[in-house]
């Protein structure tokens, strides 16, 4: 690598640095990027405490006066690829992008952010008003930028057994082909699917009704974990594990994501996913907890009431 690229790499994690050092200052957290995407450098998750939802902003980062093309009396028009802007118009996820202005005294350094859906097709720059500041004087700003993301539609269907006594049949040969490939969702990355999450569904104290109207909905659940991207928060618990003098903390969070299956033949249903992330003695463990459907017209209830 030559000097000069190694500058640039240098200066372009310092930015990245800085936009994490900002993020955690409003009380977000900031997890880098696995590399795989060169147009998206982050993830911004903040807690919306009013809707008890977890959202998620992706962060492309660029630094320096040689991303500026050019600068006028309000706004700064920063260099971006015409097929970066493209992703980041038709991702499903809030996509911003934040430009750092390293100076040698930390104190003088300053960001400021934009919206990469100002950018038109073709073009490869993105304007950026030279008011918004990334800090904490964004954070109403990213809130409302974060919100009033659609449920995404399951297009799988659901199992379509012959008769009662082949729904649980169906159901564990689905779910054993689940538990042995995994899941990845793009909110928690991998997720472990286990016998418990079967124990949950099919406990001892549900109906036999409702047993049977879960089972089939497992491929809509699968589809869920894998592709929704906004998780609400449902609760937090704590524990001590352990004889005393060997005890362990041990935290228990519930998240909830949600798909929208559609059908001809009934109302539109909301598909309800419950994600348990566990942590213990420096690990994390996230895992499948269970599965539940709800009426649409009772979705929106619940999510006025939230309000």
């Amino acid at each position: 690598m030559t000097p000069r690229k190694q500058r640039q790499q240098t200066k372009a994690d310092l930015a990245e640095i800085y936009v994490e050092d900002m993020a955690r200052r409003m009380g977000c957290d900031y997890t880098r990027a696995d590399g795989k995407h060169p147009y998206i450098d982050g993830y911004i998750q903040m807690n919306d405490g009013v809707l008890g939802v977890l959202h998620l902003i992706a962060v492309q980062v660029k630094s320096g006066e040689s991303n500026v093309l050019r600068s006028k009396r309000r706004f700064l028009f920063i260099n971006a690829k015409p097929q970066h802007i493209l992703k980041w118009q038709r991702s499903t996820t809030p996509v911003i992008l934040v430009w750092v202005d390293l100076v040698d005294d930390r104190a003088k350094t300053y960001a400021l952010w934009g919206d990469p859906r100002r950018g038109k097709a073709g073009r490869s720059a993105i304007s950026i008003n030279k008011r918004s500041f990334f800090d904490g004087r964004a954070y109403q700003k990213l809130l409302e930028l974060a919100r009033d993301r659609p449920v995404p539609r399951i297009h799988k269907l659901p199992l379509r057994p012959s008769t009662l006594r082949d729904v649980k049949q169906q159901a564990w040969e689905f779910y054993s082909n689940w538990r042995r490939e995994g899941s990845i969702s793009p909110v928690f990355g991998e997720i472990v699917v286990t016998r418990r999450a079967w124990t949950h569904i099919t406990r001892v104290s549900a109906s036999q009704r409702m047993i049977n109207h879960k089972l089939p909905l497992l491929p809509c659940a699968r589809e869920v974990l894998e592709t929704a991207k906004r998780p609400y928060f449902l609760r937090r618990l704590q524990c001590v594990r352990g004889r005393p003098g060997a005890s362990v903390k041990v935290e228990r969070k519930y998240y909830a994501l949600r798909g929208l299956h559609t059908s001809p033949f009934r109302a539109d249903a909301i598909v309800e996913v419950v994600v348990e992330v566990t942590r213990f003695r420096g690990h994390k463990v996230t895992s499948l907890y269970s599965l539940s459907e709800h009426r649409r017209r009772d979705h929106k209830e619940t999510q006025m009431g939230n309000v």
